[in-house]
C-alpha cells in the first residue's frame, strides 16, 4: 500500500486520498441484459434415410388383402397394417395385433 497523500477540498477540510490499496470485495451480479439479435442460419445437413412407404387402401374392409404398411380407414381412425393380412380376416383393425393405430380421429 503506498502512503497517504493530503488533499485539500474545496471546503478547506483535509481528506486523506490513497494512490492505491488493495482490491475491494466483488460487487452484486447485475441485471441480465436484453437478448441479442438472431445469428445466420447455419449450413444445410446432409440427407436423411429414406422413410417408410405407405400406401393409402381407403376404407377397410374385409374382402381385400392388405400388404404390410399399407394405410385404411376404419370409423374415423386410421390404421396402418404390420404385416400382410390375408382376406377374408374378419377382426377389423381396432382388434387385431396386425393392425396399428396410426391417427385417432375425432
Amino acid at each position: 500500500m503506498s502512503e497517504p497523500t493530503i488533499e485539500v477540498i474545496p471546503n478547506d477540510s483535509p481528506v486523506e486520498v490513497f494512490t492505491s490499496g488493495p482490491p475491494g470485495p466483488q460487487g452484486i451480479a447485475g441485471q441480465q441484459g436484453d437478448t441479442g439479435p438472431q445469428g445466420p442460419a447455419g449450413p444445410q445437413g446432409n440427407t436423411g434415410p429414406q422413410g417408410l412407404g405407405f400406401t393409402w387402401r381407403g376404407a377397410w374392409t374385409s374382402s381385400t388383402a392388405y400388404d404390410e404398411l399399407h394405410v385404411v380407414k376404419y370409423l374415423n381412425d386410421l390404421y396402418v397394417a404390420l404385416t400382410a393380412i390375408p382376406v377374408n380376416a374378419l377382426t377389423n383393425p381396432s382388434a387385431s395385433a396386425n393392425w396399428e393405430l396410426m391417427i385417432e380421429g375425432p
